[in-house]
């Protein structure tokens, strides 16, 4: 099946959507994302942080005020979840994305993988 997303992550990896990820679990419990496929690869691609997963060790969250989604308008941001099942390949899946306020909750806030600070 084709991928509805693929972008490149400034943290060097090649990161996918699946069309079926994206109808079956994204549309599906995030309806606003509908149209909004763009503001999630360009969260992936100038995110305006990355910050390890609290909840699994292997994903990384992902936030833009300004991807371009329809609904900054009313205050939200894109935030998108990367799988990243073997570090070694540099490759990683879009679990969901949908709008938030913030990065919010589920971050480890002493993880933060972008941008790194110069003290990092």
């Amino acid at each position: 099946m084709k991928d509805k997303i693929h972008a490149k992550s400034p943290l060097g990896y090649d990161v996918y959507c699946s069309q079926s990820q994206w109808d079956e679990h994204i549309l599906t419990g995030h309806g606003e994302m509908k149209g909004n496929e763009q503001a999630v690869e360009n969260t992936v691609t100038s995110p305006d942080e990355v910050y390890k997963s609290a909840e699994y060790e292997n994903r990384d969250v992902y936030f833009s005020k300004s991807a371009g989604a329809s609904y900054e308008s009313k205050g939200f941001g894109t935030r998108v979840i990367v799988e990243i099942p073997n570090k070694d390949i540099r490759i990683g899946d879009i679990v969901t994305a949908f709008a938030a306020k913030n990065i919010g909750g589920n971050i480890d806030a002493n993880d933060k993988l972008y941008p790194k600070s110069d003290k990092d």
